[in-house]
């Protein structure tokens, strides 16, 4: 059946170490919603964090937390995996609704890898912004197995972002777009609208193809 989750914490001593999420039927029969912020901790260096999502369920993100995901407390241990496998991510409840994860760590650990899905609007809104973070002594890889499609909240621009210098990997030919209706008259000042950083990016086949439509007006302010 469907899912409802609520803030993960250390309230009761201790995070949670896996989530792992599996529905029976795939897409609008058993949706996942994403209520509040998700802490995730290692248990050991050889047993990191997880959050696994399987059965193919539509993921809507429901508040606009930052961040949404965490995999990993105090930097102490490797960060640990997202990966919604075959499901869709979309928001609900409003058009400022982001995705935040975080699998960054510190020291000489490394971050962790995240599995994103297609991106709709299939809860109701598409996501506004999506923000990666993978740093580490490693940092983790963002792999992009469908297309990434969202949209401006009000006069805020849509925005993807990876952070920490991660590779970004193709899974297949991937269209990101930041505009879904196609709205260009929203501007945002001082913010570039798709920021892939340091990250290196490269496909797992040959043949995929990488479409970046930013829609929505970035205008950028500088110095003369």
């Amino acid at each position: 059946g469907p899912i409802q989750l609520g803030a993960f914490s250390n309230g009761g001593g201790f995070y949670v170490n896996d989530l792992l999420l599996s529905t029976a039927a795939p897409g609008t029969l058993n949706p996942v919603q994403l209520n509040a912020l998700i802490s995730l901790d290692a248990n050991t260096d050889a047993d990191p964090a997880s959050f696994v999502v399987s059965g193919g369920a539509r993921v809507q993100v429901a508040f606009s937390g930052n961040p949404t995901i965490d995999t990993e407390q105090g930097g102490d241990n490797p960060g640990g995996v997202v990966n919604f496998n075959t499901s869709t991510l979309s928001a609900t409840g409003g058009a400022d609704r982001n995705l935040v994860i975080d699998t960054s760590t510190g020291g000489g650990d490394a971050g962790g890898n995240v599995f994103l899905p297609a991106f709709n609007n299939a809860g109701g809104n598409y996501v506004n912004d999506v923000t990666m973070t993978l740093g580490g002594a490693t940092a983790g890889i963002l792999q992009l197995s469908g297309n990434v499609t969202l949209d401006n909240s009000g006069t805020d621009c849509a925005s993807f972002n990876v952070n920490g210098g991660g590779n970004v990997v193709l899974a297949s030919s991937v269209t990101i777009k930041l505009d879904a209706d196609n709205n260009a008259s929203v501007v945002n000042s001082g913010t570039y609208g798709v920021q892939f950083n340091t990250s290196a990016v490269s496909a797992i086949a040959p043949g995929f193809d990488l479409i970046i439509d930013s829609g929505c007006l970035h205008r950028m302010s500088r110095e003369d």
